[in-house]
């Protein structure tokens, strides 16, 4: 996940504000402090933290004893063992002092392209009231710092259900890879996961895909059917263009899956209003009546 950062820079190093600026890295004081705005990427999959060299030119070194080996990445080794100080400047504005290690560069995060941005807003109801939490990569960046395992204090966690109705978010329930969380990098809330389901992926034998939803109390499966029913219909019109196939084929009741770029999850819709065969066995992960129930895939409600 890449997201805006900020690295407060050595007192006793010179930063290199020329190099900066040639690189869209942003420098200023702020309470006797230079403080450096750059882009990070938060990466359960990594181990070390890590800068790129850019970065690590602007600010300058600030050594630390060498490291026992050099880096080995999923691109490469870097036979490099040095090691630098990094202080990271968390949203409650406390400094964390981590150890980073310095490679050539993180590539580029290209933008989210519109279609994406307007289905989740259509998907987890993000409007103007909310919008501004977000961070939702409109322009594209370049990570200059990856913070990995090392320093798990600052890795990002999922909303809470309770954190997400208070913020009036709803469940992606027609994308259940869809995930939203909060970092302590800055304020911003991140989206991760993708779009709907590939159709080529939907597989009745193994259940899958199941989906959530976040229901009220007083709420009837009735009341819960006919929201997923909108939620396909407002996400079959956020995409430009005409609506999909598989819109058309919901809206005519038929029961067998259109393939097009747009999610399986319209004809599973359909499918609930004309049950088969399948649809008559018992579902145990499902708390909707077996009439109206998704068969074979699980809904799982939550109150």
């Amino acid at each position: 996940m890449t997201t805006p950062i900020t690295v407060c820079a050595d007192e006793q190093s010179e930063v290199d504000v020329t190099t900066a600026a040639l690189n869209g890295i942003g420098v200023h004081e702020a309470n006797g402090k230079i403080l450096i705005e750059t882009c990070g990427i938060t990466d359960t999959c990594a181990d070390t933290n890590c800068t790129d060299e850019t970065l690590r030119k602007v600010m300058g070194r600030d050594p630390l004893p060498d490291a026992m080996l050099g880096i080995k990445g999923c691109t490469g080794v870097n036979n490099n063992k040095e090691k630098d100080k990094l202080r990271l400047v968390a949203s409650d504005n406390e400094i964390t002092v981590m150890e980073s290690r310095s490679i050539e560069d993180l590539g580029y995060s290209g933008p989210n392209t519109t279609e994406f941005l307007e289905s989740i807003k259509a998907e987890l109801n993000v409007t103007e009231k909310n919008e501004s939490m977000f961070d939702l990569n409109t322009q594209g960046a370049v990570p200059r710092v990856l913070i990995g395992l090392k320093s798990g204090n600052l890795l990002a966690s999922q909303l809470t259900e309770e954190e997400r109705i208070a913020l009036d978010l709803d469940e992606a329930f027609l994308s259940p890879n869809m995930k939203i969380w909060s970092t302590p990098l800055n304020a911003k809330l991140l989206i991760t996961g993708s779009l709907g389901i590939d159709p080529e992926l939907v597989e009745l034998k193994s259940n899958y895909p199941r989906f959530g939803i976040l229901a009220r109390e007083d709420e009837s499966q009735k009341e819960i059917l006919e929201r997923v029913k909108l939620k396909v219909k407002v996400l079959s019109v956020s995409l430009p263009g005409e609506e999909s196939k598989s819109t058309a084929a919901y809206e005519a009741g038929e029961t067998e899956p259109v393939k097009s770029s747009q999610t399986a999850n319209e004809t599973a819709v359909s499918r609930s209003e004309k049950p088969g065969k399948e649809s008559e066995k018992k579902c145990h992960e499902c708390e909707i009546s077996e009439q109206n129930c998704f068969s074979p895939q699980g809904i799982e409600v939550q109150a």
